[in-house]
């Protein structure tokens, strides 16, 4: 159970890092004011879970495999 955790904690922090970068560096790269990085974060936030539906467990937004994920209700 600690070790699920702990996977899917280490897998969010890093996917949230990975987004917030991604909004900064894109409204530095584009010039776009930076009151857009949290939308962007967010829309960011969403198309990866949208994706991580394929890659992980279909019932979670975790790119985690279904195996480590608690099972549907």
């Amino acid at each position: 159970m600690r070790a699920r955790y702990a996977g899917d904690l280490i897998e969010r922090v890093l996917w949230t890092f990975l987004q917030g970068g991604l909004a900064v560096i894109s409204i530095e790269s584009f010039e776009i004011d930076p009151m857009w990085v949290p939308p962007i974060a967010a829309v960011l936030a969403v198309l990866k879970g949208l994706v991580a539906r394929k890659i992980g467990s279909p019932y979670t937004a975790a790119t985690l495999p279904a195996s480590e994920e608690t099972p549907a209700p």
